[in-house]
Order: C-alpha cells, then sequence, then structure tokens
C-alpha cells in the first residue's frame, strides 16, 4: 500500500494508506484507507514576515475504534503523494500504531 495525500469533496486532506474497497461480488467499490489522518496545515511567520507552515495531524475519525474506513469514489476530489517531510512524520505515527498491535498480541 502507498501513502497518499487525499482530497475529499469536504475540502479535508487525509493522509493515509490506501487501496480498493469491494464489495461482495468482488467489484472495486471504492478506496479503503488505512490509518488515515487529517493534515491540519498552520501559517507561521517568522521574524522576517515570511510565512512558514506546521504540519500537525488529527486522527480522521478519532472518535471511532476502526482504523479502516470505506469511502466512496464520489467523495474523493484528487489523490496525490506526500511531500517526504510530511510522509516520513506519518510514519512516524504509522510504525508507533503498528508496535502497539504487536504489543497487544
Amino acid at each position: 500500500m502507498e501513502t497518499k495525500i487525499i482530497k475529499l469533496i469536504t475540502g479535508e486532506e487525509v493522509i493515509c494508506k490506501v487501496s480498493h474497497s469491494y464489495d461482495v461480488d468482488n467489484n472495486i467499490i471504492g478506496f479503503k484507507f488505512h490509518f488515515p489522518y487529517k493534515i491540519i496545515v498552520i501559517p507561521n511567520p517568522d521574524e522576517n514576515g515570511q510565512t512558514k507552515f506546521d504540519v500537525n495531524y488529527l486522527a480522521w475519525m478519532g472518535a471511532s475504534a476502526d482504523t479502516e474506513f470505506d469511502v466512496s469514489f464520489s467523495s474523493v476530489v484528487s489523490i496525490g503523494s506526500p511531500l517526504p517531510e510530511v510522509e516520513d512524520l506519518y510514519m512516524e505515527r504509522y510504525t508507533e500504531y503498528l508496535g502497539d498491535l504487536k504489543e497487544k498480541e
């Protein structure tokens, strides 16, 4: 699975591992988001008047116990590859999550 940034029709940008979602007849019906996080970009002006941006992550559907979600094609506007530094931060959380899963076994 690849890590992608997905723009939803709601305007949210989500970073996640993504694959296809299938119906009972094995037809592709949408996307499956694995371990999705909403990306929050915060402007951070410096003393020289230049604006840099901090990236924060918020668990997408954070009140859910699930970590995989089926999303219809019609809910997605665009899909792209994350910048290396954005993917690195996401992968730190993803790796922590996988480690937590192994500890629970």
